[in-house]
């Protein structure tokens, strides 16, 4: 998904979709728009799309130092679930990565 402002590309979001379960592989936005809501924007955009198409859980990672995705993350409900340890290379160091977890929807409740 491309993201737009006047009409120029100014960013992305690319995605994975399996069955009921989606990944946020990356969204990035052209620093020269950011802080402008586009990132919040397209990810309320996205997660009403999955709704549609039947998914119910959204799973992304992300560098823990990012503090401005982690927090905009975290506006949306997003939960860490999980840890990669040296996941990302920054700078000369190697970082972890927070996996985070987001459910759509209820999932069904399995039969008893």
């Amino acid at each position: 998904m491309s993201l737009y402002q006047d009409g120029a590309p100014v960013g992305f979001l690319v995605q994975k979709i399996v069955l009921d379960e989606a990944e946020l592989i990356q969204i990035l936005v052209d620093p020269l728009y950011c802080n402008q809501g586009l990132a919040t924007s397209a990810l309320k955009y996205w997660h009403r799309a999955l709704l549609k198409l039947g998914v119910c859980q959204v799973f992304l990672e992300v560098r823990q130092s990012n503090a401005p995705a982690v927090a905009l993350y975290q506006r949306f409900g997003y939960h860490t679930v999980g840890v990669r340890k040296n996941y990302y290379h920054y700078g000369n160091d190697l970082v972890d990565a927070w996996v985070m977890s987001l459910s759509l929807v209820p999932c069904a409740e399995p039969s008893k």
